[in-house]
């Protein structure tokens, strides 16, 4: 960026305030992430992105409960 520094307004909420406050699980929390992840993402930063929704997989896959053996 040439030296330059951007910044941006402060947060007006806390993210894991309004996460505890929401009631939600985290196995949901993590699907909606996943699901919605790709609508924030700039082109140039697709490959970034294949490595963040290989990261909720994972979450996913250890948030999901394991199979009941028979």
């Amino acid at each position: 960026m040439g030296g330059r520094r951007l910044r941006r307004a402060p947060q007006e909420a806390d993210p894991e305030a309004v996460l505890l406050h929401s009631g939600l699980d985290a196995g949901t929390v993590a699907a909606f992430l996943h699901e919605n992840a790709l609508h924030f993402v700039a082109d140039a930063a697709i490959a970034d992105a294949a490595d963040v929704l290989a990261y909720f997989s994972d979450a996913g896959a250890r948030l999901t409960p394991p199979f009941p053996t028979l």
